[in-house]
């Protein structure tokens, strides 16, 4: 059994937001059960909703975990000067943070951790890396689309929506043990 962590890391603040969001999904149904007017319109918005919403929060768990790795990395390593910079690095690295793909990810956790490619760790039993990867990047277009075509073009569903909320939970989790094992080495 695994001790018990009290610690609010990142991961948990994740969580967290997630079960939140999860409320968002179930609108829809509520707004069925009313008997509302263009139902199927507002159904629509609140699922595109979600995806953004779910988009921003798998962004900023990259931002508050890039920081706190860095920050329990730099507690190992006793010269402050490349410290420093390193530091000013990650912050202008975390400014520039605005899609939080793979690609983007990596270069973020190599700067806090000095990781080379976090996202090589994201295998599940039934999903291969490759396969990840591109559901990643479909979840990311989904947000794009939204922000920048129109609505009405897209369709969305409570069920496709949890899927992406798990598939980003098991990489977050996936991710906060591989920098926890590398910044425990360090």
């Amino acid at each position: 059994m695994h001790p018990v962590n009290l610690e609010y890391t990142s991961l948990r603040h994740f969580s967290k937001r997630l079960a939140e969001l999860a409320a968002l999904n179930d609108v829809p149904s509520d707004l069925a059960e009313a008997g509302v007017g263009k139902e199927s319109v507002k159904s629509r918005l609140v699922y595109a909703s979600y995806v953004v919403m779910l988009v921003a929060l798998w962004q900023a768990f990259w931002e508050r975990l890039a920081v706190a790795s860095f920050e329990a990395f730099a507690g190992r390593h006793a010269d402050p000067e490349s410290l420093d910079a390193q530091r000013m690095q990650l912050d202008e690295a975390l400014k520039r943070f605005n899609t939080p793909s793979a690609a983007n990810i990596d270069r973020l956790i190599r700067l806090s951790t000095g990781i080379p490619h976090v996202s090589n760790a994201w295998v599940l039993p039934d999903m291969s890396n490759a396969e990840i990867r591109r559901r990643l990047d479909a979840i990311l277009h989904s947000r794009h689309r939204i922000a920048h075509t129109e609505i009405r073009e897209l369709t969305f569903s409570r069920e496709e929506n949890l899927d992406r909320m798990k598939l980003l939970y098991a990489l977050a989790e996936i991710s906060s043990d591989a920098i926890a094992a590398h910044v425990g080495k360090s």
